[in-house]
């Protein structure tokens, strides 16, 4: 019994590792996306703030969305903090990042123009969401993970589309096939990760 405790310890330890792993890639990728969000939604966000340059479009992104998580990047190498934590703790920045960078633009501007600006920005959503399939979480990072994302940003989202019926149906049905997508392909990915770690294990005994 012992030893299979061990075994199984082994194993969570290794998952735990890998999945930080994805998540500092992640991290890098997302730093990179965001100037691309700034840059690919310019001339839609210009129709609804005609003042705005690209710059301010851009650089506010790099300052909100990129640094925070080239941050985040280096808080994952924290080897001193457990895996566990730390994966909880990007979880819900990942979460507040986006809610921040929303608030930089295109939810200001749905508050005092007309909501189908959301319409417009509901691509990036869908980005945004399926951004994390290949994470693979662990179970309750996965429950963090969604539970944040619900509370910072898709609440936030379907508030401030309600105004418009068109645009509130448009964008939730967005979020929900993204997120139910998202959810699949993670429990998936994670028991099909889990399963090549046990057989990795296997071979090694």
């Amino acid at each position: 019994m012992k030893m299979l405790e061990t075994r199984q310890d082994k194993i969570e330890k290794d998952n735990l590792k890998y999945c930080v792993r994805r998540v500092k890639f992640a991290s890098w990728i997302a730093a990179l996306l965001f100037p691309l969000f700034g840059l690919s939604s310019y001339s839609t966000l210009k129709l609804f703030i005609p003042d705005l340059t690209l710059f301010e479009s851009v650089f506010p992104r790099v300052l909100a969305g990129s640094i925070p998580f080239l941050l985040l990047f280096v808080f994952m190498h924290q080897e001193k903090i457990k895996a566990s934590t730390r994966l909880g703790i990007w979880c819900v920045s990942f979460s507040l990042i986006n809610c921040v960078a929303a608030c930089l633009h295109v939810w200001p501007a749905a508050l005092t123009k007309p909501s189908i600006l959301l319409y417009f920005s509901s691509n990036n959503n869908i980005v945004l969401v399926a951004s994390s399939l290949f994470l693979a979480l662990p179970f309750r990072a996965t429950l963090i993970f969604f539970g944040s994302y619900t509370i910072f940003f898709i609440l936030p989202l379907l508030y401030l589309s309600y105004s418009d019926s068109h645009v509130f149906r448009t964008v939730a049905n967005d979020i929900f096939v993204a997120t139910m997508l998202s959810g699949l392909v993670k429990v998936i990915a994670r028991d099909a990760h889990r399963e090549s770690i046990v057989e990795k294990h296997e071979q090694l005994e």
